[in-house]
């Protein structure tokens, strides 16, 4: 991927992070919302490359993607190898009220630099989830050649406000939706609009 193209990413996700972080409201999170808008990005101190914005609900539409980076910083990922992900948010929202894209329950994850899984228990009620489209722009990666799409979705506690929390990420390669990675913290604002 062209630098230009890098470079115009990374700027519209920051526009609209910042156009989302202009509403942000903090608090408890309500049993669901007219309009969610969720911002999920890089941590301070945290070695990730993700940036990713969306504003919506699941009977209107979501608008919003970003770029995930997969590469250096990334977990897990062999020295040389690289891959950028284009992200679509197509579906987002508290589990149960706004939809149920996994079944409540506790599942187990991946934690690449622990080398071992760690649990995370998804709560009707409790727990917010974006799910993305994923398109691989570029990659050098095997398993994951230029041009795969495949599901991603992003589960973490429901609280609205700007914070850093753990995440987990869900992927479905078209056969459901199976746990994949403890992310560790990434930043989120949340905010949700009557």
């Amino acid at each position: 991927m062209s630098t230009r193209v890098t470079q115009a990413v990374t700027a519209v996700c920051f526009l609209g992070m910042t156009a989302m972080l202009l509403g942000a409201r903090s608090g408890a999170v309500a049993a669901q919302a007219d309009r969610w808008s969720v911002v999920l990005t890089t941590a301070a101190g945290q070695p990730q490359d993700v940036w990713v914005t969306g504003m919506g609900n699941n009977t209107v539409g979501w608008r919003g993607g970003g770029v995930l980076c997969l590469g250096r910083l990334a977990d897990g990922v062999p020295e040389g190898q690289r891959a950028t992900l284009q992200a679509n948010v197509v579906q987002g929202g508290v589990i149960g009220p706004d939809g149920t894209p996994v079944a409540p329950g506790t599942y187990q994850f991946l934690d690449f630099d622990a080398g071992e899984l760690i649990p995370y228990t998804v709560v009707a009620g409790q727990t917010f989830y974006v799910l993305l489209d994923i398109y691989i722009v570029e990659s050098n990666f095997p398993v994951l050649p230029t041009g795969t799409r495949f599901a991603l979705m992003f589960v973490f506690d429901a609280v609205l406000g700007n914070q850093s929390v753990p995440m987990f990420t869900f992927v479905n390669f078209g056969g459901g939706f199976e746990p994949f990675l403890a992310e560790g913290i990434l930043k989120l604002i949340l905010t949700s609009h009557p």
